[in-house]
């Protein structure tokens, strides 16, 4: 009787564990699956990319070409939706002479697989081949990599990977741990949270520049995170601070947080050659392990 009450304790603190560990990861990730909305929608040519990441897990994309373009943005959405949901960013970065390449990581939209933190980092490192395969296979394509709240962690990690041209980086965290820390105690977070998304360590060693922007409106990720960010960037461009909540403020609600990003952007890639964009081959478009 007593080893069934020991399987039956044993069993009962797994399923614990277990319940823990998916609440935590899905309040980390809230994807939307399929699609809604897309550029043609709002008058805008575009590829679809299917492509693929360095561990076969199949992703989808937009490729927004720009006649006459120096450059290309490579747009990092945060934990919630799929880029359907980021239509506004397309049509604005459209504005500016330069591609736009956005997609969803795995489990996003019509991505294959789960979401995880290696995962995530798995994805930008694919885009970024898809986008230098329409740049004629550069060694160093014209790319700058613009990532908000959770995006911003995963755009961070991709200036480490790859060599870009400057880093977009709008209300993210320092890390996951000092934004859980306020709703969970430490030795939970110690023992639970394995995916740390850990900016503030990383941004330091990131060697391109740097632009940061945060709204000190922003109810989920403090103020406070975006000047610890900047701080620890050693940017010489001032920090951007906008206004709105955390999922609403941008340079939409700030106009002069525009006109200061359409100048960085304009800035990172004067004099890089542009190489005129390839027609997309999927059957190129796999991703290599980052070095």
């Amino acid at each position: 009787m007593l080893t069934w009450y020991l399987v039956g304790g044993a069993l009962a603190v797994l399923a614990g564990w277990w319940w823990i560990r998916r609440t935590t990861v899905a309040e980390l990730y809230d994807p939307a699956r399929g699609l809604g909305e897309c550029p043609e929608d709002v008058g805008l040519e575009f590829d679809e990319v299917p492509f693929i990441a360095e561990d076969m897990t199949r992703l989808y994309g937009w490729w927004i070409p720009k006649e006459d373009a120096i450059g290309t943005i490579i747009c990092l959405h945060g934990k919630t939706g799929n880029l359907s949901k980021r239509l506004p960013w397309v049509e604005d970065f459209h504005r500016l002479p330069v591609n736009v390449f956005i997609f969803d990581y795995r489990g996003f939209g019509v991505s294959r697989g789960r979401p995880t933190e290696r995962g995530l980092y798995r994805d930008a490192r694919a885009a970024f081949e898809v986008v230098r395969g329409y740049h004629d296979n550069a060694d160093h394509p014209p790319v700058i990599v613009f990532g908000r709240s959770l995006g911003g962690a995963v755009a961070t990690q991709l200036a480490l990977d790859k060599e870009v041209c400057g880093l977009v980086i709008e209300n993210t965290f320092s890390n996951l741990f000092d934004v859980a820390a306020s709703k969970w105690p430490a030795w939970f977070l110690r023992i639970f949270l394995h995916q740390r998304y850990d900016v503030l360590e990383r941004i330091p060693r990131v060697d391109c520049p740097v632009l940061v922007a945060h709204s000190r409106d922003d109810e989920l990720v403090p103020f406070e995170m975006g000047r610890l960010l900047h701080a620890a960037s050693g940017t010489s461009t001032p920090l951007i601070e906008t206004t709105g909540d955390h999922g609403h403020s941008g340079w939409r609600t700030s106009p002069s947080y525009w006109t200061k990003l359409e100048h960085f952007v304009l800035k990172c890639l004067e004099d890089v050659p542009a190489h005129r964009p390839a027609a997309f081959d999927e059957g190129t478009a796999q991703a290599t392990e980052a070095p």
